[in-house]
């Protein structure tokens, strides 16, 4: 929910990836913002302090990076 107005862009998938080949430094930083939600998300769901979640995300980084690689054929 947004706190204030807020301006959307649409991308598809082949400007997005044409984006993600040119600055691969997009990719890393989209992996930890995705960890780190997820990270918080799961402490707060499960009712357990965010350190004992944050052990598994060296682990989920490596998995959602891969992901996003696989899913726009990166190669970077």
């Amino acid at each position: 929910i947004a706190k204030s107005d807020v301006e959307c862009y649409r991308l598809d998938k082949e400007v997005f990836e044409e984006i993600l080949q040119a600055r691969p430094g997009i990719v890393e930083e989209i992996t930890h913002i995705l960890v780190t939600r997820k990270a918080e998300l799961d402490a707060a769901l499960n009712e357990i302090d965010l350190q004992t979640v944050q052990k598994d995300m060296s682990a989920q980084h490596g998995e959602i990076l891969s992901t996003i690689k696989r899913f726009f054929s990166l190669n970077i």
